[in-house]
């Protein structure tokens, strides 16, 4: 979990965290048991068929049995109920919505139909209208706690944190001791910047279950956002002290070391949990990011590959690997990386930086320009891709063109000082000013590449606390 993508549904996991489940008919459960009575003379004998087939799990043949109920006159209207459930297993949500419409209008007001119906909702993304759902629910049972956590659930999907707060906190009158309500809420509560509250949170559950890992490490990833890393430190080491294989307390208190500058203590965290777990990707990530930071790239090198191996669509190891290629001036190694960056199409431009960096650095100055031009395309707003556009045309001698560059990037950021020096330079050259022409080495072709200070590869913090 990440801090922007905010708690709640990620595909087959929606809903997961708060227990709920989807809610059968008590006529269906009563009628379960006698299924072997059944037969399919009758729309009752088929919904019998489908509860007997939909309680061993044969969703497919459930869907069947009910579809022949409801192609007769007489249908009862649990078929419809069913059939949504069926098809809510078979993750065919926007059927499922369409059949406890059917239900919905056949048996008027159900606080079940309309829970169901929001849950498939949410699974089919559509969460505001999953919100009205569970609205409908809490309108006929006011107490109905699943219905107030997935609606909160709702509210954190559609970004709007601080009513998913208040929905938790009503959640807490009805049932306090709901851990994953608490846990939620403050995770919200980090969200919105509002640590102390979210501390709150966490030492509530800790006030009644002292060893909660999940509370104390996001106690701990707060203490630290607040500025207390010492007593962040406290909190990881509790951990540990309980449970020493604890990959998160590991991972999060290295994480923390590479914040407050001891990267080598960091280093011995990451190491603790790769040696018990060598494939874990993101301690691999890690690792390789602080060898990076001290400069050694060769060893970085090879954890970004033990990750690429794994996963090769990780742009973000490609592109570190590409940048300590580039480091070590082994520029086509450098490109190579870059390009990998570009086919998995990474969001954002970096790549074609990194490759215009190594392009440059080989003298290929029309291959740079390409790859700014590229840049240009895909963010017309970029002024840095026009500064960067114009410092080639410079040193391809297109002087005017490069002008236009720096103009484009001034009317994009009026207050960018080094495009408009470059700028002047060439109109002091237009105006037959006496200075001395321009060699390339003079210009600052590029910044280094992008996010290469001390937290370029994630603040992972609070990412992995998602239930």
């Amino acid at each position: 979990m990440t801090p922007e993508s905010g708690s709640g549904w990620d595909g087959e996991t929606a809903y997961q965290s708060g227990g709920a489940e989807l809610r059968i008919t008590s006529t269906s459960a009563e009628i379960a048991p006698f299924a072997e009575l059944a037969t399919a003379a009758t729309p009752e004998g088929w919904c019998r068929q489908g509860m007997a087939a939909y309680t061993t799990g044969a969703y497919e043949e459930a869907v069947d049995c009910y579809n022949h109920a409801i192609e007769e006159d007489a249908v009862p209207h649990h078929a419809w109920f069913e059939l949504g459930a069926a098809l809510y297993n078979l993750g065919r949500y926007q059927e499922a919505v369409e059949a406890y419409d059917q239900y919905l209008d056949l048996s008027g007001d159900d606080a079940d139909g309309w829970y169901n119906r929001g849950l498939c909702l949410g699974m089919a993304g559509q969460h505001e209208e999953a919100l009205l759902c569970f609205n409908e629910v809490l309108t006929i049972e006011p107490t109905d706690t699943a219905a107030l956590y997935a609606g909160a659930e709702c509210l954190e999907r559609t970004g709007e944190l601080s009513e998913a707060v208040l929905w938790y906190q009503e959640l807490h009158t009805l049932a306090p001791d709901e851990e994953n309500a608490w846990l939620r809420e403050g995770y919200d509560l980090i969200r919105l910047k509002q640590v102390d509250l979210a501390v709150a949170c966490f030492d509530h559950l800790l006030s009644s279950d002292g060893g909660n890992q999940r509370a104390l490490l996001a106690k701990a990833f707060c203490l630290a956002e607040r500025g207390d890393p010492d007593q962040a430190f406290l909190v990881y080491d509790q951990i540990l002290l309980t449970d020493p294989d604890c990959e998160e307390a590991w991972l999060e208190k290295g994480t923390l070391c590479k914040k407050t500058g001891n990267h080598q203590e960091a280093l011995r965290c990451i190491e603790m949990v790769l040696e018990e777990h060598p494939e874990n990707e993101r301690a691999l990530m890690e690792r390789g990011h602080l060898l990076r930071l001290c400069g050694t790239y060769p060893e970085a090198i090879r954890c970004y590959r033990e990750v690429t191996a794994r996963s090769p669509e990780n742009t973000e190891a490609w592109y570190l690997t590409g940048h300590c290629y580039a480091s070590l001036e082994k520029n086509l190694e450098a490109i190579d990386c870059f390009d990998q960056v570009l086919k998995f199409g990474d969001v954002g431009t970096r790549g074609y930086v990194g490759k215009a960096r190594c392009l440059i650095s080989m003298g290929r100055f029309v291959d740079a320009l390409a790859c700014y031009e590229q840049m240009i395309e895909a963010d017309p707003l970029d002024e840095t891709a026009f500064y960067q556009k114009g410092i080639c045309l410079v040193a391809l001698e297109r002087e005017k063109e490069a002008l236009e560059c720096f103009n484009e990037a001034l009317e994009l950021e009026p207050l960018y000082e080094r495009a408009k020096i470059e700028r002047d330079k060439i109109l002091g050259k237009i105006g037959c000013f006496e200075e001395e022409p321009c060699c390339y080495s003079e210009y600052d072709l590029d910044e280094d590449l992008p996010n290469q200070d001390e937290e370029s590869y994630g603040d992972y913090g609070f990412s992995d606390y998602e239930d």
